[in-house]
């Protein structure tokens, strides 16, 4: 303990000059001489302004310094830290890479700065923790996050680079924590500002607030863009609608069994539509039909008797007619006998070998 004293006043830091007079606290009670009733409506305002100010800055509550943590705490807070990366993927997509430069408060940080600045405290977080487990006591070194919030690598850098960096990171911060032994959570640095040693369990505990507390400000953001897009949903419905789009309403209104009995009734008048078309042709041949003299039946059958005997002569006299054209010729020269062909055939058969040669 003596140790520790000494430190603290090694280490003390001079008194620092404010720029400008503190914020009033909202805990501040009013002046004994004023009571509620006769409070003035300005400072009723007032008050609630800076409440409502304080749940955007700190949506969580401040993380409270000084108490103590068991292993199952510590352990909790572990994988709290663990989470992070995770969980700050599914809040970015619900915001929408349009909105990253959105604040969840006025005149607080962007989403794009809440991110990087995450990046930026969690690495310092990791050095610091490394250098109280390889060194005794070691004495850090506070930066000004305000400003590391407004360099040009916060600014002009998309927020997937510190995403990425974040996944890394936490990779081997939790690999370093869970590895911790119980003489190693007796091990702490000492911070020049608060001008105390901070043991790794509260150590451990302020960044796993500080991971809930930053991801509280971009579900504000979140939810903020979803009540735009939905008053944007509603404004778009409340407008006339088109007599398509009414039609459509009025049969999303009708009942089940109205919408059942509709369509029924549309089967029905297309089936006796197709039904009329059919019958339609069968119409046509029985007036045709009575246009003619009626026949009875001997009569029909009689009449294609002969049409069938009248088409069998025209086939016999086609074939016929070849024949007699061939008699009609062999009639006009005079008859040979069977050796007078022989003979004429053979003459015929030696001039031609006879013209060969």
């Amino acid at each position: 303990m003596n140790i520790i004293k000494s430190l603290k006043k090694l280490f003390q830091p001079p008194p620092r000059p404010e720029a400008t007079a503190p914020e009033p606290s909202p805990q501040e009670s009013p002046p004994t001489n004023i009571t509620l009733n006769d409070t003035p409506s300005i400072f009723i305002n007032h008050s609630e302004h800076m409440k409502k100010t304080d749940n955007l800055r700190y949506p969580i509550g401040p993380f409270e310094y000084g108490k103590t943590y068991s292993l199952a705490q510590t352990r909790e807070n572990i994988h709290t830290i663990e989470r992070l990366p995770n969980e700050l993927r599914k809040v970015l997509r619900k915001i929408g890479r349009n909105h990253f430069d959105m604040t969840y408060r006025p005149g607080g940080w962007t989403v794009r700065q809440v991110v990087h600045h995450l990046a930026d405290s969690h690495m310092n977080a990791f050095i610091r923790m490394k250098m109280a487990l390889t060194e005794p006591t070691p004495v850090i070194k506070p930066y000004e996050q305000d400003l590391w919030a407004k360099t040009a690598d916060v600014t002009e850098m998309p927020v997937k680079v510190s995403l990425r960096l974040l996944m890394a990171l936490h990779r081997r911060w939790v690999a370093l924590l869970e590895s911790l032994t119980e003489d190693d959570l007796e091990k702490g640095y000492f911070h020049p500002e608060r001008n105390a040693i901070v043991f790794l369990p509260e150590a451990i505990a302020l960044y796993a607030w500080h991971c809930k507390h930053h991801l509280a400000h971009l579900n504000i953001v979140a939810q903020s863009v979803a009540e735009n897009k939905a008053e944007k949903h509603a404004a778009t419905s409340a407008k006339p609608k088109s007599t398509q789009q009414q039609t459509a309403t009025k049969e999303t209104s009708m009942s089940r069994a109205e919408i059942l009995a509709k369509a029924r009734a549309a089967r029905a008048a297309k089936r006796a539509e197709q039904g009329a078309e059919a019958a339609a042709p069968k119409a046509k041949q029985p007036v045709q039909a009575a246009e003619g003299p009626k026949m009875s039946r001997a009569e029909a059958l009689a009449k294609a008797r002969a049409a069938r005997a009248a088409k069998r002569a025209a086939q016999g006299a086609e074939a016929a007619a070849p024949k007699s054209k061939k008699s009609a010729e062999s009639a006009e020269g005079p008859k040979m006998s069977r050796a007078e062909a022989l003979a004429k055939a053979r003459a015929a058969r030696a001039a031609k070998r006879n013209q060969g040669q």
